[in-house]
């Protein structure tokens, strides 16, 4: 079968399958990766399939129980990290639109007034105006965040920031002016250290993934 073709999490290397599986955005400072990969042990794709439904199921039910114990202790650190990663997601659509419609630059003055409307919010505490934001954030991290909790409300706070500081890096694009974000990038603290990895409650999950393949294989 043409690895196109393939079902969803499985791939093929030589006559094997593996199982494949992205991490939650929000998971990958826990795991130090982006995607788990393991040999399926069957040259098969019935029993490959078998396996990758079960494992799925094992290792989302490992996520949600790491995310249970983690969402509540993330640190500032690890959401910056997270909020820039998304930033550069914005950052490179914008890059895409320009690209394609170059002639759709806005005047500093458009900038500049939406820079102190999100300005005015931050120091009046008037959060609300970053929900929209907030919300895609919280979606694209896949995070589940209370929308009464204080987590969620200082997720309001920081993204509110990011924008402003998103619409700063905007203004100097249209400019023509791209040293200000490579600086601003070069300058954050955690693009070049490696931040204190969270631990996991229970086994690790390659243990168990492992321990799994192995039984089934008795």
């Amino acid at each position: 079968m043409p690895r196109s073709h393939l079902p969803a999490n499985i791939m093929r290397r030589g006559s094997v399958y593996y199982f494949r599986l992205a991490v939650p955005a929000d998971l990958r400072v826990v795991f130090n990766r982006h995607e788990l990969c393991y040999s399926l042990r069957t040259c098969y794709l019935r029993e490959a399939k078998a396996k990758t439904r079960l494992l799925a199921s094992t290792a989302w039910e490992y996520f949600n129980k790491v995310r249970a114990g983690t969402m509540k202790h993330l640190s500032d650190d690890e959401l910056q990290r997270l909020l820039t990663e998304n930033m550069k997601t914005h950052l490179d659509r914008d890059e895409y639109f320009r690209v394609d419609s170059p002639f759709l630059n806005f005047s500093s003055d458009f900038h500049d007034e939406i820079i102190a409307k999100l300005q005015k919010a931050l120091a009046r505490g008037s959060y609300s105006i970053s929900d929209g934001s907030t919300e895609e954030f919280t979606h694209w991290a896949e995070l589940d965040v209370e929308p009464d909790s204080f987590l969620y409300k200082k997720l309001l706070r920081e993204v509110l920031k990011r924008d402003i500081q998103m619409w700063r890096i905007y203004k100097h694009r249209d400019q023509g002016d791209y040293d200000y974000e490579k600086e601003y990038f070069r300058k954050l603290p955690f693009e070049h250290t490696t931040a204190p990895q969270p631990a996991p409650t229970g086994p690790l999950l390659s243990v168990a993934l492992t321990a799994f393949l192995e039984g089934n294989d008795q």
